[in-house]
């Protein structure tokens, strides 16, 4: 994932969004889930991941979304996705704590 953002980050794209993982019913991904081959991210992770992908962009690419989640009668996980705010909060915390921010290891 981090190397995806750095390639992305060459691309100078005007706006990225960020997406999580989830795990759909009735879906292939919730078969693999289900037999135990598939774990997405817990929202520790998700964060993160979705921190250090932030500081590899350029400061000036907007970034249009930081997380997502499926249509709720369907979504079997992660289950935390649903509550969107606390994940924007979770990784805005965690920049400050570690004092990253987006574009802070950007290279052209």
């Amino acid at each position: 994932m981090l190397e995806t953002a750095r390639g992305i980050g060459r691309l100078r794209p005007d706006a990225v969004k960020i997406h999580l993982l989830h795990i759909l019913r009735d879906t292939p991904l919730e078969q693999l889930w289900k037999a135990g081959k598939l774990q997405p991210l817990s929202m520790q992770e998700y964060v993160q991941v979705t921190a250090a992908q932030l500081s590899l962009l350029p400061p000036e690419t907007v970034v249009e979304r930081l997380t997502g989640d499926g249509a709720s009668d369907r979504l079997m996980a992660p289950l935390w996705s649903r509550d969107k705010l606390a994940v924007r909060n979770a990784i805005a915390r965690h920049l400050k704590q570690t004092d990253n921010w987006q574009g802070k290891y950007y290279q052209t």
